[in-house]
């Protein structure tokens, strides 16, 4: 009987694909092998369905460029109610680059809050980006934006003795700003504006004038009705406003008080449900700087769309007029500043620590034994310059001993800090 060897190695197996192949894993020794039966014919495609070699060698393309597999449809019986849903397939979307107001600050198309505790300027905040864009002027950080209609509502401020002073205080275009005071109804009355049932009215509002920003100050005055503690009621009022600003393109701007529970991430202390920061794209909080009341910070504690901006400061002039710093703020404490008296009390004395690390150390390192005799010297704690050292982010190195000197630490400013002086 004649003998012969079938190698290890890959043999073609059809399985209506001629490109298949069947690793033969064993070396057998056979006797008489009977040829391999020649191959069916393939099978018909189905009608509708298209088959795709998804090797990898076998289409050029990328993933995203692969030809769709369709399938036959399954026949399905209706919903006895008469819904169905609606699936789009993720194909027929076009990504679109995040459209800006304010560049990393107010979206356009989004709801954004300007939160913060009571007296911190978030009214005159927005009164100012108010004045800006009706104006097309540079925005507080540099940016440009385009002029564009303004519409605001304001509940808790006068008109005529408050916000158009205001406005004008700020440099505002007024023939490019409307105030929404109610709505007014085919039978001749007028009401207040309602966030629950009015939107259709807002969104009117928006067409017509063709306004690019929206101020509804303070948010929870228009939600009459509506229990702000609840979520799910939040939602379902915020939600139909986030849609309308999308379908619009407008930017709107809520403002919003913070709660006095300390105890919980500053995130979560804007006043009611966390509906509100849920919704919100974007969250900028206004806190005062415990290194000088009079000076705000403006920090953002929730950005969905980008990156984090830098934080911003400014002060109140004569007649209430918003006077921006020129530079950001840098290793801003916002937790401790928006904590309870002990907290805001820690944070003032870490703030007033960073300033005197970075006077002592502008002109070049120092050994820690000579910085902790400035410390005491001036009234600080070690552990309160410890934990100024470590938000500032110095360089520790150790220097080690020699003939002539017993090793030591030495503190230096980062580099980014050495090259602004």
């Amino acid at each position: 009987m004649k003998r012969r060897i079938v190698p290890f190695g890959i043999k073609d197996v059809d399985d209506y694909s001629p490109d298949s192949a069947l690793l033969v894993e064993q070396s057998v020794v056979c006797g008489n092998v009977p040829p391999h039966p020649a191959p069916p014919p393939p099978l018909p495609t189905p009608p509708g369905s298209s088959k795709v070699d998804v090797n990898a060698g076998s289409f050029p393309g990328s993933p995203a460029s692969l030809p769709p597999i369709t399938l036959p449809p399954v026949p399905v019986a209706p919903l006895s109610n008469g819904k169905e849903p609606n699936l789009v397939l993720l194909s027929a979307f076009q990504c679109q680059p995040v459209n800006w107001l304010w560049p990393g600050r107010v979206p356009k198309g989004k709801l954004t809050l300007f939160v913060g505790d009571p007296g911190t300027g978030k009214s005159t905040l927005t009164m100012d980006l108010v004045a800006r864009v009706s104006q097309g002027s540079l925005l507080p950080d540099g940016n440009s934006c385009d002029p564009s209609h303004c519409i605001v509502l304001n509940c808790e401020d006068g008109i005529s003795d408050t916000i158009k002073p205001r406005l004008l205080l700020h440099g505002a275009n007024e023939n490019k700003i409307s105030i929404f005071t109610g709505v007014k109804w085919s039978v001749g009355f007028e009401t207040n504006f309602s966030l629950s049932t009015d939107i259709e009215v807002l969104k009117t509002a928006i067409n017509r004038t063709n306004a690019g920003l929206v101020i509804i100050d303070p948010i929870t005055a228009y939600m009459v009705g509506t229990n702000q503690y609840k979520e799910g009621e939040v939602r379902g009022v915020l939600g139909p406003l986030a849609q309308m600003a999308e379908e619009t393109g407008v930017a709107v701007v809520g403002v919003a008080h913070v709660n006095k529970n300390t105890q919980t991430q500053l995130l979560y202390r804007t006043q009611g449900s966390v509906g509100f920061v849920a919704t919100a794209r974007s969250v900028l909080a206004v806190v005062p700087d415990p290194r000088n009341e009079r000076r705000k910070i403006v920090t953002s504690i929730k950005s969905n769309l980008g990156v984090k901006p830098p934080d911003l400061s400014f002060t109140m002039a004569e007649g209430g007029k918003i006077v921006w710093d020129a530079e950001p703020v840098r290793n801003f404490d916002v937790a401790g500043a928006f904590g309870d008296q002990k907290t805001k009390e820690e944070s003032s004395q870490k703030a007033r620590a960073m300033d005197f690390l970075r006077e002592i150390l502008k002109d070049g390192p120092l050994p820690k034994t000579t910085i902790d005799q400035y410390t005491k010297d001036n009234g600080f704690s070690i552990a309160t310059v410890r934990r100024a050292k470590d938000d500032l982010g110095l360089s520790a190195n150790f220097i080690p001993a020699t003939e002539d000197r017993a090793s030591f630490w030495k503190w230096s400013l980062p580099n980014e800090e050495k090259a602004d002086d």
